[in-house]
């Protein structure tokens, strides 16, 4: 009889835990297809003609999967010798980057900015965290230079995601010649930082939504690239993203981070919001320092 108790309550005990462990597994799987599903952001009715600003709708894909259709405004310039490409956060769409996209083209420059994948008016899609988005600001690139802009002419700002995607396109041939990155992540380290479920949901993502994020690694790619400079911002009191993700990245990038800024009263992705007039000055410095004015934009 004492036999027969002790085999019921480890059947019972295992049942438990298979119980426990089917449940993880499937929380897990949910999770992971919550991190990687953005909400709808619709445009809403803001355009570059707020601003009194002529532009055209456009839409190109990235350099790898041809599936999939971005869209973007294209602002230009006729006197322009430099062009910004502005890619945002998650979350966001085209349209958070409309103020910086006016200042910039007051400054002579051409613009574009555009939805990356899964955002705004572009393909719905799987958020990767800058694994895939990197060949959506590749694909502008090259969408530029279907226009006949140089692509030494060329300058990147990004934002968090848009940041970590741009960082990480620096080190696939033929890269990128300037990038301003902001508010972006070292590694995939933040993106789970808190999650109870961190060990299971890693597994989920790379094995049900095919999503690495071991393979996440922008401070990497800027330590592997060969050619680009680097502008990196970051807020002080960054509570998604802490600064020393701004420091690991300068660190693994070496000469290639060629300038920083540390913004004290500045949270994810505050800085613009709260310094506009210093962030563009910073901004436009960069880039009359390390691009290449395209004589053929004239």
């Amino acid at each position: 009889m004492a036999r027969l108790s002790a085999r019921r309550m480890l059947i019972a005990a295992l049942g438990g835990f298979a119980v426990l462990v089917a449940a993880y597994a499937g929380l897990a799987v949910y999770k992971a297809s919550d991190y990687t599903t953005t909400p709808p952001s619709p445009l809403g009715t803001t355009t570059p003609d707020e601003f009194g600003i002529a532009y055209e709708d456009v839409t190109f894909a990235p350099v790898s999967d041809e599936d999939i259709v971005l869209s973007g405004w294209w602002i230009k310039r006729e006197d322009a010798r430099r062009t910004a490409v502005l890619v945002h956060g998650r979350y966001q769409n085209r349209t958070a980057m409309l103020g910086l996209a006016r200042e910039l083209w007051e400054r002579e420059y051409n613009v574009l900015l555009f939805d990356l994948r899964g955002h705004g008016r572009s393909t719905s899609t799987q958020a990767s965290y800058g694994l895939r988005e990197q060949w959506d600001v590749l694909g502008a690139v090259e969408f530029l230079e279907g226009r006949g802009i140089s692509r030494q002419s060329v300058g990147v700002v990004g934002w968090s995601l848009g940041g970590a995607s741009a960082l990480m396109a620096l080190a696939q041939p033929p890269g990128l010649q300037a990038v301003v990155s902001d508010s972006a992540y070292a590694d995939g380290s933040p993106l789970l930082a808190d999650n109870l479920l961190k060990p299971g949901l890693k597994l989920a993502l790379d094995l049900v939504q095919g999503v690495d994020i071991d393979a996440v690694r922008p401070a990497d790619a800027v330590g592997r690239a060969q050619t680009g400079s680097v502008f990196l911002i970051h807020g002080a009191v960054d509570r998604a993203v802490p600064v020393e993700h701004l420091q690991r990245i300068q660190q693994a990038g070496g000469d290639r981070v060629v300038q920083t800024w540390i913004v004290d009263d500045a949270g994810h992705i505050g800085s613009y919001a709260l310094h506009p007039d210093e962030y563009v000055d910073r901004v436009n410095a960069f880039f009359r320092m390390t691009l290449v004015p395209d004589t053929e934009s004239r």
